[in-house]
């Protein structure tokens, strides 16, 4: 049996790094010179591929204003139009930075804890209901099938590149504006902050013109959270407070009250990160790094996608403990979470290793979280004893519903 890759599956495994991972890794010299040049060519095409899309589709934008125009049965002219804003990265210290130079003043704030692992496209088809996904990301191990499905750059770009990234997955489709176009991935990553305007501009056109027929409306931004990466906290407060300015005139000028609901996948913890490879982390620890698995030896297959904080690996359900144990010794490495073996009644156990030290508890169907010794999680910043259990004693267990 192998390891899969969410927390709430049979035999997970994940590394909880520091910082984002690298996936270059050497080229052996003998094989360098055609490597780079499939590289080279794969680039190339790709580059193609997207001088063709954004020629062909540069008239969407248009379209779907044209779309937008067509007379339909309108709402009550009075009828308030509730707008669901999805902020992807916004992190909770730059929105009450933003609130202190007087943004969205008004609003009534409540937290959002992240599910894990904190990643868009895991995290909004969780928000939006919007069905399984093969894996955490594009890139995923197919334990059936003993391969890595969407491996590598093509797995990376191809999808969005042929399909678009409603395409690629469902819980983008949720959404009533999604982006200025459809070449808009290219500009928000391009220039996040230049490309705000323009992007604003087609999201109040579409909500004003929806607004018209539709009650409920749900749109996305995705500039915040590239400016969260690329640049800095300050950045991303001068942005929240542009798209709070821009709301209220929004509102200021429609015939019916819009009322605006923002929300979020994640945060971000506005840090500088260093680049690391998990497969470099399997094999200072001792562990192989594999593309497949092969039942021989103390082996892991690493999913080198995502590299913001965290790196799921596949391993025989066997060896995950001990794995787990060595890889949260490695200094880029925070926590290793792995599946036990279940207790006498059937019920799933789970480790969590901080620097060798291993850490139990178990959930039970109803969801019902069980912690061993919750004396010794003192490190996680969390007084567990009003929980205790038997009360007032040292070791035994902490419940959490």
């Amino acid at each position: 049996m192998t390891t899969t890759m969410t927390t709430t599956m049979t035999a997970t495994m994940t590394a909880t790094m520091t910082a984002t991972m690298a996936i270059t890794t050497a080229i052996p010299g003998r094989r360098r010179i055609s490597a780079v040049v499939r590289v080279a060519r794969l680039l190339w095409g790709m580059l193609a591929v997207v001088l063709v899309m954004l020629g062909a589709l540069g008239c969407d934008g248009p379209y779907q204003q044209f779309l937008d125009a067509i007379p339909t049965a309108s709402v009550a002219s009075d009828a308030p139009v509730q707008v669901f804003l999805g902020v992807d990265g916004l992190s909770a210290q730059a929105f009450s930075r933003a609130r202190e130079q007087g943004a969205f003043a008004g609003y009534n704030t409540s937290e959002l804890v992240t599910p894990f692992p904190g990643t868009s496209d895991y995290v909004w088809t969780r928000i939006l209901r919007a069905g399984p996904m093969g894996g955490y990301e594009i890139q995923y191990f197919d334990a059936d099938r003993n391969v890595v499905e969407g491996a590598g750059i093509t797995g990376l770009a191809e999808h969005p590149l042929r399909e678009g990234i409603a395409g690629v997955y469902p819980c983008y489709q949720r959404f009533d504006f999604l982006g200025d176009g459809e070449g808009w991935q290219f500009g928000s990553y391009l220039d996040p902050a230049a490309g705000l305007r323009t992007t604003l501009d087609a999201m109040f056109d579409t909500l004003a013109a929806r607004g018209r027929t539709q009650s409920r409306l749900v749109a996305y931004l995705l500039n915040v959270d590239i400016v969260g990466h690329q640049g800095g906290p300050a950045q991303v407060v001068a942005m929240l407070v542009e798209i709070d300015r821009r709301i209220r005139a929004f509102q200021a000028g429609q015939g019916r009250p819009f009322k605006f609901t923002i929300f979020a996948d994640h945060g971000n913890a506005h840090r500088e990160s260093l680049l690391v490879d998990p497969r470099r982390i399997l094999t200072d620890v001792g562990v192989a790094s594999v593309d497949a698995l092969t039942g021989s030896g103390l082996e892991a297959l690493p999913i080198v996608h995502t590299r913001v904080n965290y790196v799921a690996l596949h391993a025989a359900r066997a060896n995950a403990a001990e794995i787990a144990a060595r890889t949260s010794r490695h200094a880029h490495v925070d926590l290793a979470v792995a599946r036990l073996a279940d207790d006498s009644n059937g019920v799933g156990r789970f480790g969590i290793w901080r620097q060798g030290r291993a850490f139990a508890f178990r959930r039970d169907t109803s969801g019902t979280i069980t912690v061993e010794d919750p004396d010794a999680w003192t490190w996680l910043g969390v007084d567990l004893r009003p929980r205790h259990s038997p009360a007032g004693e040292t070791g035994g267990t902490a419940t959490l519903n």
